[in-house]
């Protein structure tokens, strides 16, 4: 009776253990994110987005339409401009005049008026016209007809413009001949770069693809193999086959196992590899939605 109530309670156990394990196994089952379907076209057009060689031969091509540009310039009428302004606190001409620059006394004039002598005025007169000349020639100021010129000024405006024109120049069309192969040279490495990158992502894509088909028909393989082991015990308990059949059916369920363990790992290192390649979290579950046997073209994401 103890051992019966014994066995009892053993399976009592094994049952509530397994029925938490199931529990826990439904409840993963449904915090697990759904897998994130995935076409071949649209692997293209992430892969070229998010590539870093792709990008920067982008940048390259740019690069070269400005030195294009930048060649070609030299042709184009060229304007320059400038203006400055300068204060001068001492003139290189205050040393010649003296001490007649004190700003207090009366400004000294810097003409005299034209002499016309009356010949019939008294000699007195005369005399005094003479002396009145000869005082005004003797305070005028000797750099007051420079006043007006540019040089010696205190504020000083200078304003420049010039425009020049390029007629012909074999350095021009040289540098612009070079800034044009290096261009083409660009595009060409764009091309090349865009095309690496379509050939890699494709490849990828179909070889996850088709370590999807082998991990499956491995899988398919080891449940036959299973179900003939479980077959052929069944037979050997009842008589009907002898153990040799059990031991061949057993080894052959054992040998299928590592071959479904290496397809499992190859399908995970070509999802991880097209991963990579696409741009997309390493720990997201990824569904391929282009079948391995779809013939039909798949019209690319860019011009190569």
């Amino acid at each position: 009776m103890c051992s019966a109530h014994s066995a009892a309670s053993a399976l009592g156990a094994l049952s509530v253990l397994s029925l938490v394990v199931l529990g826990a196994a439904d409840l993963s089952a449904q915090d697990a994110p759904a897998p994130r379907p995935l076409t071949l076209r649209e692997a293209l057009t992430r892969a070229v987005e998010t590539s870093e060689a792709v990008g920067i031969a982008e940048a390259g091509v740019l690069r070269s339409r400005g030195e294009v540009r930048r060649a070609r310039s030299g042709y184009l009428p060229q304007l320059s401009g400038t203006a400055a302004y300068v204060r001068t606190l001492d003139s290189r001409f205050a040393a010649l005049q003296g001490e007649s620059d004190d700003t207090s006394s009366a400004p000294r004039p810097t003409s005299c008026p034209r002499f016309v002598p009356n010949v019939g005025a008294p000699i007195g007169e005369r005399v005094d016209s003479l002396e009145s000349l000869v005082d005004c020639l003797a305070s005028v100021d000797p750099f007051g007809a420079f006043q007006d010129l540019p040089f010696g000024q205190a504020n000083e405006y200078n304003v420049g413009l010039s425009l020049s024109q390029t007629l012909f120049d074999p350095r021009l069309r040289g540098r612009t001949r070079a800034a044009q192969a290096g261009r083409r040279r660009a595009e060409v490495a764009l091309s090349r770069e865009r095309a690496r990158v379509l050939l890699e992502v494709t490849r990828a894509y179909y070889d996850a693809a088709l370590s999807d088909q082998l991990l499956a028909a491995a899988e398919s393989t080891l449940v036959q193999a299973e179900r003939t082991l479980r077959e052929t015990e069944l037979a050997r308990d009842v008589g009907t086959l002898p153990e040799f059949d059990r031991l061949r059916a057993q080894v052959s369920r054992d040998t299928q196992r590592p071959v479904v363990i290496q397809r499992r790992a190859a399908r995970d290192i070509a999802l991880l590899r097209l991963k990579q390649l696409v741009g997309l979290p390493l720990a997201g579950e990824v569904l391929l939605a282009t079948e391995l046997g779809d013939t039909a073209s798949v019209p690319l994401p860019v011009e190569v």
